[in-house]
């Protein structure tokens, strides 16, 4: 399929905006003649494409920087000399390695001294707590392993980031940030169902920390036994939109997307719509598109109710909220897939071939992983129009 020129719609436009990568042009003439029309979107896009190539290179280098570590000899902990390689890490600020135990130690120390952040004992540089730097380390790995080809490699980084979780869990099993990267983990290696137990784990400890009468992390031994007796899923909506409700001031509905993301990729579709449906609820009288974490949040849930229908065979309605979602952010990966595959359920390749192929060249054009996918996806429409065109004729 050849992509049209945005500004005469002649088809075959070789040339495409350098600042956004997303529309294409005859030659210089028709982006010039296009650029009052193109300039506010253009100007919108490029910080957002600009952001995320960032990002990604930032992410790539930690965690490259991380592997590396784990196979030196020398990376011990600056206080103590602790050498296991799952429990020590290097502060991303300063550089300097510290086991969890000496760099806890040190944080809780000065906790009440300290307003957003701690500062590295050797240096006094301003670092972040001991489970932000976890975090980031683990988005970091799992960033690298979903670029990855080889499923063997990516299991291996995965498996760095999941030792280092089970590190922390095994003397703080309270700590549901961890059980949440370990259930991310867990979908990057497209182990889905341990990565909905994970998940439960991390909503069930954030939930036992708001109970009144809960000072401290329990014991592992009482924590992990109380696990069993606390819901596994957000299944009282009246306890959580009165009681509970600083759970969705943050975190919540950012962990609500990713646990609807788990259900679905393990088959819960009914599970995950309701799930969607009970974040919208709570969150509808917040007020919306305020700031950039809110807004990714809310065009998260939108797509996750649009999965969840063309997967219980409700494809008009998928189609409506994918197209929604789309002209929100039309470079975003999977859109245009989940398009072509309501529009083809519906009776029309032809279509379906035509809005992959669009996505092909407009879903994250940088990202080679995508664009691999979305070629494949594109190819297979393509031959399923051309066989469908030649039983017709």
């Amino acid at each position: 399929m050849l992509i049209n020129c945005c500004e005469c719609d002649k088809p075959g436009a070789p040339d495409r905006c350098s600042a956004c990568n997303l529309v294409y042009y005859c030659g210089a003439v028709c982006q010039k003649s296009n650029w009052k029309e193109h300039r506010m979107n253009c100007k919108s896009f490029a910080p957002y494409i600009q952001t995320e190539k960032e990002k990604d290179r930032e992410e790539t280098m930690l965690a490259n920087q991380i592997l590396d570590d784990k196979q030196d000899a020398a990376y011990k902990c600056s206080i103590c000399s602790e050498d296991s390689s799952s429990s020590v890490l290097r502060m991303i600020e300063c550089g300097h390695v510290f086991c969890y135990t000496c760099i806890r130690k040190s944080q809780m120390r000065n906790f009440g001294q300290i307003i957003d952040g701690s500062t590295c004992p050797i240096c006094r540089t301003k670092t972040s707590f001991l489970e932000a730097t976890l975090l980031c380390r683990s988005g970091a790995l799992r960033t690298l392993a979903k670029a990855c080809t080889s499923t063997e490699k990516r299991d291996e980084i995965c498996t760095v980031a999941l030792e280092e979780a089970a590190s922390v869990l095994q003397v703080h099993p309270g700590t549901w940030s961890m059980w949440q990267a370990q259930g991310e983990t867990y979908m990057a290696m497209e182990q889905y169902e341990l990565a909905v137990e994970s998940l439960h784990k991390a909503y069930n400890s954030h939930m036992y920390h708001l109970s009144d009468d809960v000072s401290g992390d329990p014991s592992p031994t009482n924590f992990l036994k109380g696990l069993e007796h606390t819901p596994s899923a957000l299944l009282d909506v009246g306890a959580l939109s009165h009681s509970h409700t600083e759970f969705f001031d943050g975190w919540g509905t950012q962990f609500c997307v990713v646990l609807s993301r788990a259900y679905i990729r393990n088959g819960n579709y009914q599970e995950a719509r309701r799930l969607v449906d009970i974040t919208n609820r709570i969150n509808k009288p917040k007020v919306r598109y305020v700031q950039s974490d809110e807004r990714q949040m809310d065009y998260d849930l939108l797509v996750l109710r649009a999965e969840c229908c063309y997967h219980l065979g409700e494809y008009d309605e998928s189609l409506m909220l994918a197209r929604e979602a789309q002209h929100r952010r039309s470079f975003q990966p999977g859109l245009a897939k989940l398009m072509a595959q309501c529009t083809k359920e519906l009776g029309d390749i032809d279509e379906a071939a035509d809005i992959m192929g669009r996505g092909f060249f407009n879903e994250e054009p940088w990202n080679d992983k995508v664009k691999r996918e979305n070629l494949k996806t594109w190819r297979e429409l393509d031959a399923e129009r051309t066989t469908q065109q030649q039983s017709n004729s």
